[in-house]
């Protein structure tokens, strides 16, 4: 929800850890993640090569089991077009991410994907996808159970709302 900082550093202690687990693979995604968003607050180019980090060590742990990471390698790819500027491949990999969340039956990284995506759309100054994914996203976070997440989205939601009027 935007701590990107306090992200970063849990991750960090995880990583650092030693052998590679599911856990650490796990974390390195969300470190990856929280890197791009801190990225965007600062626009720091070391924080993009750690972010190709995460995606490296996360593609490995696809080719051993895609069914638990194929849809984060997607979700990081859109993340790094995103904040590149390569508009129709973020959309692309936000959608093969969102198929592959769904596929896995990770309802959690699902909404994830579509939250991303409704952001990344929202920056591009396409408000009816951008609301489109947010509306995808609240359906999947209460199906998860979040309900800080749902109340997290409807603000973003209303947000939109007041601004298109």
């Amino acid at each position: 929800l935007g701590q990107y900082e306090r992200a970063k550093h849990y991750a960090e202690k995880k990583i650092g850890k030693g052998r590679v687990q599911f856990r650490i693979i796990t974390s390195e995604f969300y470190h990856g993640l929280s890197l791009v968003g801190m990225f965007r607050r600062k626009n720091k180019n070391s924080l993009i090569r750690r972010v190709k980090k995460s995606l490296t060590i996360v593609k490995d742990a696809a080719k051993n089991s895609q069914w638990n990471f194929e849809n984060k390698v997607f979700l990081l790819r859109a993340e790094l077009a995103s904040i590149s500027g390569k508009n129709d491949e973020a959309v692309e990999m936000y959608e093969k991410a969102i198929e592959g969340a769904k596929r896995s039956k990770f309802i959690h990284e699902e909404g994830l994907a579509c939250e991303l995506a409704g952001f990344h759309h929202s920056r591009s100054g396409d408000k009816v996808n951008a609301m489109r994914n947010f509306y995808h996203a609240r359906m999947c976070y209460g199906e998860w159970g979040s309900q800080m997440k749902v109340e997290f989205i409807n603000k973003q939601i209303k947000e939109m709302k007041n601004h298109a009027n």
